[in-house]
Order: structure tokens, then sequence, then C-alpha cells
């Protein structure tokens, strides 16, 4: 679906930002390493971060993004989409197996599924950043897709509280997600944690809450019913970016 939009870009467009921070160019290279980087978890080539940004999603990307923007932003597209297609191929051919192997991502004991659910969450985001620079309106993920993303989103919640600082051992969240590919999760809220009953409990949209997963929309602008302890929603929300792009 990205490669679809990034296809429509006219030559004119290319230096146009992007909520991203970087112009659609950029945010193509940027891409480029994040493909070898994630390729490189699953074996699939040699990328090593540059010394210091091994837990740094964006900084390990900088010289590429550096090195990019002296090629023509077509070549830079093709470089990325020769790169994505090589992880997908490599996924086919693996099968089920891989997905369940644990890997190291940022820093972060995960497994390949959730990195390439991941994956889809920086994919989907940055298809729109590029439509928005474009004019054009964002677009939802099918049902599919939001089944996945939501699922990661809600049960890393306890990574992401742990990693944020707020970590709430003994206290439990209820998530309940509404719309095709929406759910309910009731998850703890501290790293090793069993759930217990919520402490609080959010209700919202799956795309909005998808959406404020990818920090493309704030935590306080979701449109949410609480019950329960507003504080400790206010601070789930806010760890739900765990894997933004």
């Amino acid at each position: 679906e990205l490669a679809e939009v990034l296809g429509t870009v006219p030559d004119r467009a290319w230096a146009r930002d992007t909520a991203a921070g970087w112009t659609i160019h950029e945010l193509v290279a940027h891409l480029v390493g994040v493909e070898a980087y994630v390729a490189s978890r699953l074996d699939l080539g040699d990328f090593t971060p540059p010394p210091g940004t091994e837990h740094d999603h964006v900084g390990m990307t900088v010289p590429i993004i550096d090195a990019e923007r002296a090629r023509h932003p077509v070549e830079t597209r093709r470089a990325w989409e020769r790169a994505a297609w090589a992880v997908v191929g490599l996924l086919e051919a693996s099968g089920p197996g891989l997905l369940e192997r644990r890997i190291d991502l940022y820093g972060i004991p995960t497994s390949a599924r959730t990195a390439i659910v991941a994956r889809m969450f920086e994919l989907w985001t940055h298809a729109d950043d590029v439509r928005r620079a474009l004019g054009q309106p964002p677009v939802d993920p099918d049902a599919e897709r939001l089944a996945a993303m939501s699922d990661v989103a809600a049960r890393s919640l306890p990574t992401g509280m742990t990693l944020a600082g707020t970590a709430r051992p003994g206290r439990s969240a209820k998530v309940v997600l509404l719309g095709p590919g929406g759910g309910t999760w009731t998850v703890p809220l501290a790293l090793g944690d069993e759930a217990g009953a919520p402490d609080v409990t959010v209700v919202a949209d799956v795309v909005d809450f998808c959406r404020v997963a990818s920090t493309r929309l704030a935590p306080e602008a979701l449109e949410a019913d609480v019950e329960g302890d507003a504080g400790l929603a206010a601070e789930v929300l806010r760890a739900v970016a765990i894997f933004a792009a």
C-alpha cells in the first residue's frame, strides 16, 4: 500500500515536509534503513547500527538518510521497495516458525511476529504521512490489520508503562476498542504481573486508538469513555506509543 502511494508522488513533491519531520524523500530513506535493520534481526543481511544508536529507531538511519539525499528520490523509493519485498519473501518462505522466534528489537526482547506488526504500524502511519503531504485524506487499515495492530498495542501496555517509568504493580486496565478489528483486553500495568480486576476501563474507537499508538493523535485528543481512575487512564494512553513510528 505504501509502495502504491509512493508511486503517485510527483517529482516536484518529494521535497514536501511530512508529519514525521522529514521530507517525503527523507522519510523513504529512513525506511530504507529500517528495513535493513529489521532484516538483520531476522538474519537477512548484516546491517550494523552506528555505535550508540542500537536502541534508537531514528538515529540508526541518519547516515542512510544523509546518503540518500544525493540520489534521485525514485532511486531511494526503489531501494526501499527491494528491501521491503526481501523481508516479505523471507517471511513467506520461512513459514510460521520464524514469527514465533524471539528477537531483540531496539533493545526490547520480543517475538518476530510483534516486530512485524510494529512494522505494519509504521508503514501504515507513513503512508498516511505521505498522503497528507500530497493533500490526500488518511486511509483506515482493513479489519484484519487493525486486529493485529490493536492486539499488539493492547498487550504491549505492561512494557510501555514500564519503559515510560509509570509502571503500576498490582494494578490492571481493561481496554475496549470498538469497530471492525477491535476487541477487549485486560492487562497488567507492570511487566511480570498477572492481570487482575481492572482499576480503569478505557473504551475507544480502534482506529483512533491505533493513531494514538502511532503518535498521530495525541492521547488527550482521543475520544474515550473512562470508568475508574482517570489519571491512570491518561498514563495508560501515554504508554500506548511504545512502537510508534
